[in-house]
């Protein structure tokens, strides 16, 4: 019976004390697979730059949609806020749920959906930031930690919006257009 009783308490000691490690593992695996998820985005919307003539206004564009996935369920650590947007959004965001800290002062709202830009630059580069140099990153908040950012060079945002992402897999729109005369990569959810 002593011995019964001992080994249990062993148990929940080891519990204890491996608790806090692996709630580290959980939330660096799901920092990984965000930013995962963020070079993809990018690498997408420079290969449709690079691969595509842009549309003119009113024209048939070249599009692609891509899925972006933020982790969820029982091995993910819980993701309070995931977006797309300028990097300035997600500076000093460390409170509350996705409408009440990270896209504060943007503009967006959940369900709406703003837009992001991709401008590609000379040749087959692209501009890292926009024309009021603030550059676009895919912004995220793990419960109880600061707010991260994983900058996406090729990507710029349009009006300053976030783009939210939904927990789990999000479906995003690419189109390659001329904005203000410039090739433009589009970036929106779209509508379903």
């Amino acid at each position: 019976m002593i011995r019964a009783v001992l080994a249990a308490a062993t148990a929940v000691a080891l519990l204890a004390a491996a608790g806090p490690a692996l709630a580290d593992a959980r939330a660096e695996t799901t920092a990984d697979r965000i930013a995962t998820a963020g070079e993809r985005l990018d690498r997408a919307a420079a290969d449709l730059a690079a691969d595509s003539a842009a549309a003119r206004p009113g024209e048939p564009a070249a599009r692609r949609t891509v899925r972006v996935s933020v982790p969820a369920g029982f091995d993910a650590a819980p993701v309070a806020f995931a977006g797309i947007g300028p990097r300035s959004a997600f500076r000093g965001s460390s409170g509350g749920s996705a409408g009440s800290g990270a896209d504060a002062g943007t503009g967006s709202s959940p369900g709406s959906d703003p837009g992001i830009a991709t401008r590609a630059g000379s040749e087959r580069g692209v501009r890292q930031d926009d024309a009021e140099g603030d550059p676009t990153a895919l912004g995220y908040r793990i419960r109880e930690r600061p707010t991260r950012t994983i900058p996406i060079p090729s990507v710029t945002t349009a009006g300053g919006s976030v783009v939210e992402l939904d927990r789990g897999t999000t479906r995003i729109r690419l189109r390659y257009v001329r904005l203000e005369g410039r090739p433009s990569v589009v970036l929106s959810r779209p509508h379903s």
